[in-house]
């Protein structure tokens, strides 16, 4: 009988055991593959602004365009936060041109082909989300975890997260 009572008990505290496993939430790898809704492409709500004739930002699995950063080729990883906000990690496939401090705005190249860089968004619906690039400096993390420790809204690197995108496609 004893033998009956601590399987009984056993299997009691095995099954909680698996069901508090089961509710903890782990962390979203950006790695893994995964259709998502800002697969698309998106402008904002100032039509001046919008870099691309129509646009401002394309996201596809197999490539990133923003109007701050350009057209990057490569697997985008998108690590969400929540059911509709996140980070999209990529790694810059060239070299991209910067600009000096007013008033000459002088271009330079800056070195980051092969770097890491982000985009934070929230409040993604079917039709529109808020987003931004990562930017404090242009100085590019060196690895997609490191981008992924490094590239987060409570680090600074996302000031812009609140302006609004509308899909066009």
């Amino acid at each position: 009988m004893k033998n009956f009572k601590f399987s009984r008990l056993f299997a009691a505290v095995l099954f909680v055991a698996c069901l508090v496993l089961v509710g903890c939430k782990q962390p979203d790898d950006p790695t893994s593959p995964k259709e998502v809704t800002i697969y698309s492409t998106w402008a904002d709500n100032v039509e001046t602004y919008n870099a691309y004739t129509g646009y401002d930002c394309k996201i596809t699995a197999d490539y990133i365009e923003t109007a701050s950063y350009g057209k990057h080729n490569g697997p985008i990883y998108v690590a969400k936060t929540s059911e509709t906000s996140g980070y999209i990690y990529y790694q810059f496939s060239q070299n991209m041109t910067g600009y000096g401090p007013g008033p000459d705005y002088e271009p330079y190249t800056v070195e980051c082909a092969g770097k890491w860089c982000a985009v934070a968004y929230k409040n993604l619906t079917a039709d529109s989300v808020q987003m931004c690039d990562a930017y404090k400096t242009y100085d590019f993390a060196e690895s997609l975890s490191k981008a992924v420790e490094l590239y987060t809204v409570d680090n600074g690197w996302f000031a812009g997260i609140n302006t609004t995108f509308t899909k066009v496609n």
